[in-house]
């Protein structure tokens, strides 16, 4: 009998416990986007500008390595050298869409204070008063 009520007893007071957290999100500040954005565009012109200079040199070095007739045995590595700077390119797209969506949700962020109800205990009876929320709005 005491078990039960020890265990129904500490159900009840961690059900209206105070410092939870509701929302397990952690919510970035407009300033947190837009560094976040400016980091994936630089990252994407690194990595287009990167692919780019890579692709480039492959197709010169491999102009310039041509072999004409049936002499040829040697085998290049260019094409490893194209796939690598294709793929850099390729790479760089989602880096570019993601820093367009992250300075977009930093445009779209909001601050208010709002009043939120809690549960509280006071001289056996549960009220529910208000206290302040700075609330944080975005729109996803």
């Amino acid at each position: 009998m005491k078990r039960i009520i020890i265990s129904i007893t500490m159900l009840i007071l961690s059900a209206s416990s105070f410092s939870q957290q509701t929302k397990s999100l952690q919510q970035l500040t407009r300033e947190e986007y837009f560094t976040k954005s400016k980091n994936q565009k630089a990252t994407g012109w690194v990595a287009l500008g990167g692919g780019t200079v890579v692709l480039a040199i492959t197709a010169i070095s491999s102009a310039s390595n041509v072999c004409i007739g049936t002499g040829c045995t040697k085998r290049s590595p260019f094409p490893i050298a194209a796939v690598l700077g294709t793929t850099m390119m390729v790479s760089s797209a989602p880096l570019f869409i993601a820093a367009g969506r992250n300075k977009k949700i930093a445009l779209e962020i909001s601050t208010s204070l709002k009043f939120e109800k809690t549960k509280s205990v006071v001289q056996q009876a549960t009220v529910l008063p208000f206290f302040p929320v700075v609330a944080v709005k975005i729109n996803l």
